[in-house]
């Protein structure tokens, strides 16, 4: 379902980007050690996982719809906080240097990322007060003429494990107009069997006369 999450973060963020940066999934911390590999992919916006925070975890009994069904479903309902961070590695481009480069992307992320939930099932909206943008230029960066920006932020998630319940095709079907309910109003409804629906025509078209129930 992570997996799943970071997906939609890339699929969200991709087209409010030019197609010149770069983006993609990385795994773990990104630090001046993975320059060489990457320097050459800038601009580019390196988006990983950094930790998962159980905050919560609740059991929820799923109700079958007749009793005739299958036994009660327990299923858990675990709510966590994902944290999330992307690397923003810039350089140099003709009459923009890196570092405006840089604050660029970082101003459409902050833009982008309040209450985000990049149409993600699990996702529950990115919490505004945790985007933190920070800038990690030092002297070694410098000398490779990059720049590198760092932006955090924590998305809430919650995810439901266990088995929907399975329901069983039910032995009767009970038809009653705005009827009243309870043991003392049975004979409100009419038994319907299988055998009492009409057969369709598979011959019938337009033009022919349909024998099931339609007109």
């Amino acid at each position: 379902m992570i997996n799943a999450l970071l997906d939609h973060i890339i699929h969200t963020l991709a087209p409010l980007f030019p197609e010149s940066v770069s983006i993609a999934r990385y795994n773990g911390r990104f630090t001046e050690r993975d320059l060489d590999r990457f320097a050459g992919r800038a601009p580019a916006l390196l988006i990983s996982a950094q930790r998962l925070e159980v905050t919560g975890c609740n059991v929820i009994p799923v109700q079958t719809l007749h009793p005739g069904d299958s036994e009660e479903v327990l299923r858990k309902r675990i709510e966590g906080r994902l944290h999330c961070a992307i690397a923003i590695l810039t350089k140099d481009r003709p009459g923009q240097s890196r570092d405006a480069v840089a604050l660029e992307l970082v101003n459409t992320l902050i833009i982008t990322l309040p209450q985000q939930t990049f149409d993600a099932p699990l996702s529950r909206g990115v919490t505004a007060d945790s985007i933190r943008a920070q800038n990690l230029h030092t002297v070694s960066l410098d000398n490779k003429a990059v720049t590198l920006w760092g932006v955090t932020f924590i998305q809430p998630v919650r995810m439901d494990v266990g088995q929907p319940p399975v329901f069983d095709t039910p032995a009767r079907v009970m038809l009653g107009i705005e009827p009243e309910i309870g043991p003392d109003h049975v004979d409100d409804y009419t038994d319907i069997q299988r055998t009492d629906l009409p057969a369709r025509s598979a011959q019938a078209g337009d033009g022919e006369q349909r024998t099931d129930g339609y007109e």
